[in-house]
């Protein structure tokens, strides 16, 4: 034990990450959380600031609260005078990330279907009030009209100001996720005891698959080159040692998916100090850690230290006591329900489950290379096409044969479509941006 924090309460912590938060049984829950990236409407979009009026364009906070006032469809709940969230009438969420983006919360659902309803629910009504005030909430992974000089930190709390600076140490990346990128974040029940280790290790060898099938954020890179997937790029770059897929092991006998996240955690870089206050400061120097935890004196991370530095890990796929999928870039509005229907499909479908892990072990020793790559190339990267056809074609066949309700026949129609689309043919959201001129990304 280390000043009160010993190794076994720190496995304990992170074997409850991959605990159910209620008991076992019932069905499969699914849940969604979808970021927009607002800006004015107009051939040159402007910049939508969270607090103030910039461009003429109201600010979003009070947007949120025209549209409370006029529809009853969200209630303001404000902790502090910058510090503010919308409950929505179907008990989701709509809070904000660090560059002013826009992100619902849906609350967790029985069915993808429910899901979706409550998303299209929320969202389209929202945009349109939007619009009706000059303002696009626009689904794309990566703002292509600005950069970091247009769009400065907007959540300015002790921690967000804390992770700006540690990640500005590293370069330009870090900042440019914050302020700049919006996903689509899909969460997924643990499933039994079995269940959960087969979904943590298929959901991990998925995210090449994921990350090139859902591209939609082109971006400039270094001498004159291109990626499709500018925000996983960006991800990447961001901090290696907290990012990326977790696929370290194979599943030998005495494998678990906690052992492999809590070594991840103990060799991720320290983020943040705590000042005389209390309060998030960054980190002077790359540190694991696990090195921190070992050290000996008074500057000893404690309980709340570990607990702080579990909340800054962002792989590919992170257990809460459910599943977060973070690899998709927010498609555009048509195809929301395609990783809603993809995902839950494979994984809570035992059969599909299998087939999915047959088809993909084959990727496992280089995943992580191949998920890097996705990022640049999509669907051309050799192995990844080919694979992210096959596992389509067998979410289709899952949800098809799923109980009635699951999903609907709009959901599986647009699912198709997408497939025909851009993933028979190896194409990405982010090659329809021709006409688009995004901001470089080196």
């Amino acid at each position: 034990m280390v000043n009160g924090l010993s190794a076994r309460r720190m496995r304990r912590d992170v074997e409850a990450l991959f605990s159910p938060p209620r008991p076992s049984g019932g069905p499969d829950l699914v849940g969604a959380e979808i970021e927009l990236i607002p800006v004015t409407e107009g051939p040159k979009p402007g910049v939508v600031r969270l607090f103030e009026s910039v461009n003429g364009a109201p600010s979003l906070v009070d947007l949120l609260r025209d549209w409370e006032r006029s529809s009853g469809e969200v209630r303001e709940e404000r902790r502090g005078p910058r510090d503010v969230r919308f409950r929505t009438s179907s008990g989701g969420w709509i809070t904000f990330e660090p560059g002013g983006q826009l992100e619902f919360s849906s609350a967790p659902r029985e069915t993808p279907a429910a899901v979706l309803a409550d998303v299209v629910a929320t969202l389209d009504p929202l945009c349109e009030a939007a619009h009706a005030r000059g303002v696009r909430l626009v689904s794309r992974g990566l703002n292509p009209w600005h950069d970091l000089e247009d769009v400065p930190l907007q959540l300015e709390s002790p921690r967000y100001r804390a992770m700006d600076a540690y990640l500005r140490r590293r370069g330009p990346s870090g900042a440019r996720m914050m302020r700049l990128t919006a996903a689509m974040q899909i969460n997924l029940d643990l499933g039994s005891p079995g269940q959960r280790t087969r979904r943590w290790r298929a959901a991990n060898l998925l995210s090449p698959v994921i990350r090139a099938s859902f591209a939609n954020s082109r971006m400039q890179l270094e001498r004159g080159s291109e990626s499709v997937s500018g925000r996983t790029v960006l991800w990447g770059r961001t901090d290696p040692s907290r990012t990326g897929v977790l696929l370290s092991t194979g599943p030998a006998a005495d494998w678990s998916p906690s052992r492999d996240y809590l070594d991840f955690a103990l060799a991720a870089h320290v983020m943040f100090r705590r000042d005389d206050r209390g309060d998030a400061i960054a980190a002077s120097s790359e540190l694991p850690f696990g090195e921190w935890w070992s050290g000996s004196g008074e500057a000893a991370p404690d309980q709340v230290d570990w607990e702080s530095h579990l909340g800054t890990l962002f792989p590919d796929v992170r257990p809460r006591g459910w599943f977060e999928l973070r690899a998709i870039d927010v498609p555009r509005r048509p195809w929301w329900a395609v990783p809603l229907t993809v995902l839950p499909a494979l994984l809570f479908d035992d059969e599909a489950l299998s087939r999915t892990l047959e088809i993909l072990e084959p990727l496992a020793p280089r995943v992580a290379e191949l998920a890097n790559r996705a990022g640049f190339d999509g669907l051309r990267v050799k192995g990844v096409g080919e694979a992210a056809e096959r596992v389509f074609l067998e979410a289709l066949d899952a949800a098809h044969r799923a109980p009635a309700g699951d999903f609907t026949p709009e959901m599986l129609a647009t699912t198709e479509e997408f497939f025909r689309r851009y993933i028979s043919v190896r194409r990405t959201q982010a090659d329809d941006e021709e006409t688009e001129s995004p901001r470089s990304g080196a």
